[in-house]
């Protein structure tokens, strides 16, 4: 693809007529809607045919040079699609051999004869220039219709230089320029040959961008491609001509330094790290992403190419998991533990499979009945090997392995087919809460998954509700307003939890469509003895008021936060004084027996709804 980018055309700009060897053809008739989009001939389907599927990119552009239509072989040549080309002026789309406008030239041949042809640069937005040979003819319109012009391009790429093109796209990335992964294994087992000639160490580094997705989402791929390429440039410019550094794929890169100490790697990951930590500028806007960095020698770790870069790859993950902006060596332990991971993984997954996982409820205490009024379900893993786990050991698995989602929907299916049950053998009409991720909220058809569990379950929407944390619901508001308002349209109930935790925009969280707000734990264990502690909550009891809000205290564990909440005016409250997560079995007896696991509230509170 470089051959192509400095190759120069044999013929001068401006000289009419075609390229020696190549001969016109006549043009097809063409026809053209006054709303500006291209026709296809009727009457003659082969014709509009051949117009679509001709090799040459063809364009049909009014009289002063705004393109009306093209063909296909033109929209791939300039990397376009129709609604990204529509209304442009050809002359934006070329230059010649020198960069210059050829419009005036050509202008004035079209003018005087009607056609005009020459060497052109073919300017391609997403990609490299290529060297083409255009053709302009002006085509008087049928009856009222207006004339148009049609260029049709002749690719001028040379058999060799189009050898040496197909080359690059085999082994480059085209956004970064850099070896892809193909090329970088291949250079990875020549330097691992060497080193074993040479009795000297390499080290393989896997790097992975933190927050890039952030930036591709805000910003859109043309402003992530280019902040790639500059990553790539950067890490490239701090390299020996013996080192590699590749682009594997999405926001991963990896790099092989032959004859390198330990040491000396860290040293090279550092300032790699500080390399891509610098604020990327942007227009007048400063983008700012971090790195994680792998590390495997050879051949202390291992001694193939697989090997080598999957090692690597768990370092990275170690390192990620200690927070952005760091690297990790390669160690056994770190092995033993991702062996460790993936068995959980497995298991996990022949669990979800098997109906081996179970729900525990936890009591939501009504404080002016002083009666239960909600439970929230909590799923639990009781694994034959590891016993009871927590969802604190194998919800971050599952969010790894991509099984958030389906866990998520066992679970609401799970308990609100339980809530049903309560119901239907005379239990008291309880509110059933599952907690919702953001891999479920974010499904094209997370509603329709609402909506399906509750007619499998036969339980009403209004006992339903459907916690969502703060940060979840921020992380894309707008998105997040229209799925509550569905939600809300089934009758469901949808509470913010770890409220206080996150960043809401209150203009956002008026817009949605809410039932209750959770006031998270770290503000509850010290409102008994923090004064700025009972203050946030004394706020956010007040702020749900004035959006008509319930108020649920969660993580309740002594009597005394118990009365500061009742007094500065919370509604529900739940934690471990007033009942741990338990069986259904034991909950069914509990409110069977119409008692609680601690005494009531020492200062009702009467609503102030």
């Amino acid at each position: 693809m470089a051959a192509t980018l400095e190759r120069e055309s044999p013929f001068d700009p401006g000289v009419a007529g075609s390229p020696p060897g190549r001969t016109g053809g006549k043009l097809l008739p063409l026809s053209a809607t006054a709303g500006g989009c291209l026709e296809p001939p009727r009457g003659e389907d082969l014709g509009s045919r051949a117009f679509e599927e001709a090799p040459n990119g063809i364009v049909v552009t009014d009289v002063d040079g705004r393109v009306i239509g093209a063909n296909a072989a033109f929209y791939a040549a300039v990397s376009l699609d129709r609604a990204e080309l529509a209304g442009r002026n050809l002359w934006e789309l070329v230059t010649d051999r020198q960069g210059g406008d050829p419009s005036s030239v050509a202008e004035a041949s079209l003018a005087r004869a009607g056609r005009w042809a020459g060497p052109v640069w073919l300017l391609q937005e997403r990609g490299p220039r290529r060297g083409s040979w255009l053709t302009i003819s002006v085509v008087e319109g049928r009856g009222a219709q207006p004339p148009r012009r049609v260029a049709v391009w002749t690719d001028l790429v040379s058999p060799h230089d189009r050898a040496r093109e197909l080359e690059q796209l085999a082994f480059y990335d085209p956004v970064t320029g850099l070896p892809n992964r193909t090329l970088f294994q291949d250079r990875l087992l020549q330097a691992i040959h060497r080193a074993r000639r040479s009795g000297q160490p390499l080290a393989v580094f896997f790097l992975d961008l933190d927050g890039f997705k952030r930036v591709n989402d805000a910003l859109g791929h043309r402003v992530g491609d280019l902040l790639m390429a500059e990553v790539g440039r950067r890490l490239a410019s701090g390299l020996r001509a013996s080192d590699t550094v590749a682009r594997i794929g999405g926001d991963e890169f990896s790099v092989v330094l032959p004859d390198v100490e330990p040491a000396d790697a860290a040293l090279v990951a550092r300032k790699m790290l500080a390399a891509v930590a610098a604020p990327f500028q942007y227009g007048p806007q400063k983008v700012a992403v971090s790195a994680s960095i792998g590390i495997a020698v050879f051949p202390a770790d291992a001694e193939s190419p697989d090997e080598l870069l999957a090692l690597a790859d768990e370092a990275m993950y170690e390192s990620k998991g200690r927070g952005p902006d760091g690297y990790r060596f390669y160690s056994r332990t770190m092995h033993a533990r991702s062996l460790a991971q993936l068995r959980l993984e497995c298991d996990l997954r022949r669990a979800l499979e098997d109906g081996c996982l179970n729900l525990h409820y936890q009591p939501q205490l009504d404080v002016r009945t002083g009666r239960i009024a909600a439970v929230e379900a909590l799923v639990r893993w009781h694994h034959p090997r590891l016993g009871t786990l927590p969802p604190a050991r194998f919800l971050p698995i599952a969010r790894e392995a991509g099984l958030l989602a389906h866990l998520g929907d066992w679970v609401m299916r799970r308990a609100f087919g339980r809530a049903r049950a309560w119901r239907d053998a005379g239990g008291p009409p309880l509110r059933m809460a599952v907690n919702v991720s953001a891999e479920q909220l974010g499904l094209p058809d997370a509603v329709d998954r609402v909506a399906a569990a509750l007619i499998d379950s036969r339980l009403e929407p209004r006992f339903a509700e459907l916690e969502i944390t703060e940060s979840v619901a921020m992380a894309n508001p707008e998105r997040t307003a229209e799925t509550l308002m569905d939600l809300r349209a089934l009758g469901v109930r949808v509470a913010i939890d770890d409220f206080g935790t996150g960043y809401s925009s209150l203009s956002y969280l008026q817009r949605f469509p809410l039932g209750a707000l959770k006031v998270d734990r770290t503000f509850v264990q010290g409102v008994d003895g923090d004064p700025d502690a009972a203050s946030i909550v004394s706020i956010i009891v007040a702020l749900a008021r004035k959006l008509g809000l319930e108020v649920v205290a969660e993580g309740v564990e002594t009597r005394g936060q118990l009365d500061v909440l009742v007094r500065a005016g919370c509604d529900l409250v739940q934690g471990f004084l007033l009942g741990r997560p338990i069986p259904e079995v034991p909950l069914r007896a509990l409110l069977a027996s119409g008692s609680q696991n601690a005494p009531p509230p020492s200062a009702p509170n009467p609503s102030p709804r």
